[in-house]
């Protein structure tokens, strides 16, 4: 088509097999259908993300990127003063090259454009029946607490591990990735239920937190999953606290010390790699986000990891296209989960504005 993008992949990548399998489908590289340019678009993204040198030329025009049933108590305040030593998420920082780029950073994370630009692609597909269905319950009063939404009461009402549980040997959660948990619930419980809180899934996960009956025999002792929403919520800041320590623990502390000194400050390593790996870990386990952290700081070299939620995203790549028998359990859904989350939150929050 006259005039159309036209693309070269100039080196190979490791997604190679999927590049060629599109711009097999486009004449000369030219897409000829906006879905032909975004799928390009997404695979050369992809392939930028896992350290792979990808170039791309557009001639001629510019790419576009494109239940009511439930009852809850009155609110408790919530606390987020963490007793744990501040010395224990400091920083190693460190002077990082960045040799493929024409600068060096040191002091500013590289620009979060994939992370934000694959947010707003989604984004973009959520249609407007789904979007206000959602909206429909999540501001759906919630019983016991009628001054609230639904949305509301949960980001009130969840809470997270604040102070360490020596018994079991849970450390407390930090009160900065705190705050940006609680900041996602909106988005969250939009992508797991749509605020819908009698929803039951084909894998018998159920609740407005599609909570799986084996999990919750795990923290209440019964199979038997409640849908009250306060239930739900409590369940949930539960899971995702141990979730907490999983990651730490099967990562290691070695490898949580590297991809630590990939960021500038305590509070930005917690707010844009921890934050989207604990959400990551709601869908994929807690467990597996570890191990797979540790997978990749063993065989990604310091200085071809990336910072700030560009490092969540290679992480994440880097997962999705294993083939062995431990990456075989991370999927494109657990891949794209945490993006979906922040393309439901900013469509709520730009509807509230």
């Amino acid at each position: 088509m006259e005039g159309a993008p036209k693309f070269k992949v100039t080196k190979e990548t490791p997604y190679g097999p999927h590049l060629e399998r599109v711009t097999n489908d486009v004449a000369e590289f030219g897409p000829k259908t906006p879905e032909q340019v975004s799928a390009l678009q997404q695979a050369l993204m992809k392939a930028a993300r896992v350290g792979a040198f990808v170039g791309a030329l557009a001639v001629g025009a510019d790419l576009v990127k494109k239940s009511d049933t439930e009852t809850a108590p009155p609110l408790q305040p919530v606390t987020t003063t963490s007793q744990v030593p501040e010395t224990q998420y400091q920083p190693a920082l460190e002077t990082v090259m960045y040799p493929e780029m024409e600068t060096a950073h040191s002091t500013e994370a590289v620009p979060q454009d994939a992370f934000a630009a694959e947010v707003e692609q989604i984004a973009a597909d959520i249609d407007d029946v789904d979007l206000a269905g959602t909206l429909e319950y999540a501001n759906k009063p919630v019983r016991g607490n009628e001054a609230l939404s639904r949305m509301e009461y949960a980001k009130q009402a969840v809470t997270f591990r604040s102070e360490p549980d020596t018994r079991r040997g849970r450390p407390a959660i930090p009160p900065p990735l705190q705050a940006e948990l609680r900041k996602l619930m909106p988005g969250w419980l939009a992508q797991e239920s749509r605020f819908k809180g009698d929803v039951v899934s084909s894998s018998a996960a159920a609740g407005i937190a599609q909570i799986k009956p084996k999990t919750w025999a795990e923290y209440r002792g019964t199979e038997e999953v409640s849908l009250r929403m306060d239930e739900q919520i409590k369940v949930f800041g539960e899971l995702v606290s141990d979730n907490y320590h999983y990651i730490l623990h099967f990562a290691g502390k070695e490898a949580i010390d590297t991809l630590r000194s990939r960021f500038t400050s305590e509070e930005s390593f917690l707010e844009e790699l921890m934050a989207p790996l604990m959400v990551n870990a709601y869908n994929a386990g807690g467990p597996l986000i570890g191990k797979m952290l540790k997978r990749f700081v063993d065989e990604v070299s310091v200085e071809n990891m990336k910072t700030g939620r560009e490092l969540f995203l290679q992480i994440a790549d880097f997962a999705a296209a294993g083939d062995d028998d431990l990456l075989d359990g991370y999927n494109t859904e657990q891949r794209e989960y945490v993006s979906r989350i922040h393309a439901f939150q900013s469509k709520l929050d730009n509807k509230k504005a």
